[in-house]
C-alpha cells in the first residue's frame, strides 16, 4: 500500500527550501532559537525578528479589538542586567494562563505565571534564573505564553537572549 503525502505540507517546505536558497528567507532547522527581537530598555523595538511575539488564536476570534490580548516582545533584549520584562494586556480574566521560559533543548527552566489571571496590564519580572535559582547561561532561552479566553485559545511566543 502506498503512502499519501501530505501535499500542503511538503509544498510549504519545498517553497521555505527554496526561499531560504534564494537568500530571501533564514530560516535554520537545526536552531529555532535562532534570532531575537532586539528592544532598548524601555521596550522600543530595536531590530525585530518577524517569528517572534506574535499572538495567534484558535479559532480566529471575530470579537472586536478591544476584547483581543495584546503581547509586546521582552525588554531589554539582549538581557544584560538580570532581569527581562514580559509585557501582557489580558482585557478579561483568564483561568489558564502559563508563561514559562524554555531553554535550546525545549526544557521548561522557569515558570513566570500559571494559573488564573484577572484582567490587567502586566510587566512580568524575569531574572535570568531557573526555577532552582541558577543564573542560566548566556544563551537564548524562549518564553512561551499560552491561555483561553472566551472559547479563543492564544499562543505567543519570543525568544530573549541572556548576555550578562
Amino acid at each position: 500500500m502506498k503512502k499519501k503525502i501530505n501535499k500542503s505540507g511538503f509544498m510549504l517546505l519545498a517553497a521555505t527550501l527554496l526561499l531560504s536558497r534564494c537568500g530571501l528567507v533564514e530560516y535554520n532547522f537545526n536552531n529555532p532559537f535562532s534570532g531575537i527581537t532586539e528592544t532598548d530598555s524601555v521596550g522600543n523595538v530595536l531590530n525585530a525578528d518577524s517569528d517572534d511575539w506574535r499572538l495567534i488564536s484558535d479559532p480566529s476570534p471575530y470579537s472586536p479589538s478591544a476584547t483581543i490580548p495584546e503581547v509586546r516582545p521582552a525588554f531589554p533584549n539582549p538581557a544584560n542586567n538580570n532581569r527581562a520584562v514580559i509585557f501582557l494586556r489580558i482585557r478579561q480574566d483568564v483561568n489558564d494562563i502559563d508563561i514559562h521560559i524554555l531553554d535550546r533543548q525545549e526544557k521548561q527552566v522557569q515558570v513566570i505565571q500559571k494559573g488564573f489571571l484577572p484582567a490587567g496590564i502586566y510587566n512580568f519580572q524575569w531574572n535570568l534564573d531557573d526555577d532552582a535559582g541558577n543564573p542560566l547561561d548566556n544563551d537564548i532561552y524562549r518564553c512561551e505564553i499560552s491561555f483561553t479566553q472566551n472559547g479563543y485559545h492564544f499562543t505567543s511566543y519570543g525568544d530573549i537572549k541572556i548576555q550578562r
